[in-house]
């Protein structure tokens, strides 16, 4: 026992002073725990947090924390994941960096839900974005897929037992729903998310679990998604803003649900193009920043696309549907709204007294017809 946990369990009163043992919830088996090793001793030395990645500037994934990214189906969590494992296992990525003092760490990527086919096509594109080979991957990045694996218990043991031998330094989980029975059952979902904590605490390692949210609300699903949501460090949403009809590819916004301590600014990725090495051809996320780290206009036009959806705005319900869409305060959603106005994505019309001495008021509208 530390000198800690002796001075506070010698301050404490005795046995005498309360109820006998056998008259206070004896059904719960209390007296023969010991406690000792998890009072905390407050002798010891601070400890801060080991942030692994920067997301647009805010700092997340610390070492043995539960990471969420979770989103409706088809909007973009798989694409966002790639994005994180491309990060730590080496690319360089406007907007999201590892920002790890471990060297070359290496990712475990666990898949419940895809055929063989489209996993593959997820190593493909981490290969593209960090331009190499996907055999190049090899050292730093192992993929277990369990799709076909009946058992949700065993499932859970493959990723021990894979966590254990491979010792990975970040592991993502696509497809929490897939390691558990029943994920409406309470008693269930609370011990799963807290073996995936302990998991994560064992080993001393950053997990990023993918969840799914209900359709049509950000709640995620069961009772596993709320006690996930509850303990995860923080949870990021993408969200599909708009459909590129011409090349057929998606556009996304990040979105934060919750991180501890820290907002996370808003950041677009969309997908771009390439050529598969058995010759057909795919797409990859890629993050929505211009040279200088600043959002494209192409980027611009499409959140504002969404966000105005045919309406007419005054200068402060413009600047209140700016805050509340990209996250940003008064300042800097005057400068998103201006930098707008001037490439021509928002038009300003304004109204000024009869003797041109005095603005009245500005109106905001989209231009749809801009070239973006």
């Amino acid at each position: 026992m530390n000198s800690n946990a002796s001075n506070i369990i010698n301050q404490l009163p005795t046995a005498a002073d309360y109820a006998p043992v056998h008259e206070f919830l004896p059904e719960d088996q209390w007296m023969d725990v010991e406690i000792e090793g998890s009072l905390l001793n407050l002798d010891d030395e601070l400890e801060t947090p080991e942030y692994t990645i920067n997301l647009n500037g805010a700092r997340m994934g610390p070492v043995t924390g539960v990471q969420t990214i979770a989103g409706q189906s088809g909007h973009g969590k798989t694409q966002l994941m790639t994005l994180l494992m491309s990060a730590y296992i080496g690319a360089q990525i406007d907007g999201i960096r590892c920002i790890w003092e471990r060297k070359d760490p290496r990712a475990l990527y666990v898949d419940t839900e895809m055929e063989k086919g489209n996993t593959q096509l997820v190593v493909a594109r981490i290969a593209r974005i960090c331009n190499t080979e996907i055999t190049a991957l090899k050292s730093r990045l192992t993929v277990m897929r369990l799709r076909d694996e009946e058992n949700h218990a065993n499932i859970w043991r493959k990723i021990l037992k894979a966590t254990w031998q491979l010792k990975p330094d970040v592991l993502f989980l696509d497809g929490m729903i897939d390691i558990i029975g029943d994920f409406n059952d309470n008693k269930e979902a609370n011990l799963i998310i807290r073996k995936v904590m302990k998991l994560a605490d064992h080993y001393e390692i950053p997990i990023w679990a993918v969840m799914h949210q209900n359709p049509g609300t950000t709640k995620m699903a069961g009772h596993q998604g709320s006690f996930l949501e509850r303990k995860s460090t923080a949870v990021i949403s993408p969200v599909k803003v708009c459909d590129d009809e011409k090349n057929g590819i998606y556009h996304f916004d990040i979105k934060n649900g919750k991180q501890r301590g820290e907002d996370i600014r808003p950041l677009s990725f969309h997908m771009e193009r390439f050529t598969l090495p058995n010759g057909d051809t795919n797409a990859y996320p890629v993050i929505g920043k211009d040279a200088n780290g600043e959002p494209t206009k192409q980027d611009t036009y499409r959140q504002l696309e969404a966000v105005m959806a045919g309406l007419t705005l005054s200068t402060r319900d413009m600047r209140q549907k700016v805050m509340d869409a990209m996250r940003l305060n008064q300042e800097q959603a005057m400068e998103y709204i201006n930098q707008a106005v001037e490439d021509g994505i928002l038009n300003c019309d304004e109204e000024w007294t009869k003797d041109g001495s005095k603005l009245k008021s500005r109106h905001y509208t989209f231009n749809s017809g801009c070239p973006f």
